[in-house]
């Protein structure tokens, strides 16, 4: 990895400032690297670091679902103490409602691919409340998972 300055900067200043970033690029880039990097030299800034790789890595878990990748944020924040059965309660109420037909009156009813991207929508909003400030969440996709 060679340092440069001028990612680094930026990733690390929207990351202060918006608790999130999005590194893209062609492969090979080094985004990856970047992420690591970046994770390391934040560490102390934030209370907790989360960080997931979602390519096979040596030891690593496969993440290869939208869903997998929640339960596994999911799974930390319990081990953290961040989040509670009766958050889990909360949660699991407001998925439920993206299965009740809310627009049937009208004739509307959602796809099933509708349906799991507006679950996916409610659990990654709902995790980002619970995550809050003091949390740095790195998600290094190599692989696209939706």
């Amino acid at each position: 990895y060679v340092y440069r300055y001028r990612p680094v900067r930026e990733t690390t200043k929207r990351l202060l400032e918006n608790s999130h970033a999005v590194l893209h690029g062609i492969g090979g880039a080094g985004k990856s690297v970047l992420a690591r990097y970046i994770a390391k030299f934040l560490r102390g800034r934030f209370e907790k670091v989360l960080y997931y790789s979602l390519s096979e890595d040596g030891e690593a878990i496969v993440i290869d679902t939208p869903e997998r990748l929640a339960f596994e944020i999911l799974k930390e924040l319990r081990n953290f103490g961040v989040f509670s059965v009766k958050d889990e309660e909360k949660l699991s109420e407001k998925v439920k409602e993206v299965e009740t037909p809310s627009l049937s009156f009208l004739g509307v009813s959602l796809s099933e691919e509708e349906k799991r991207a507006e679950r996916l929508r409610v659990i990654f909003s709902f995790i980002g409340e619970k995550l809050g400030k003091d949390t740095l969440l790195i998600i290094e996709p190599t692989t696209p998972i939706l």
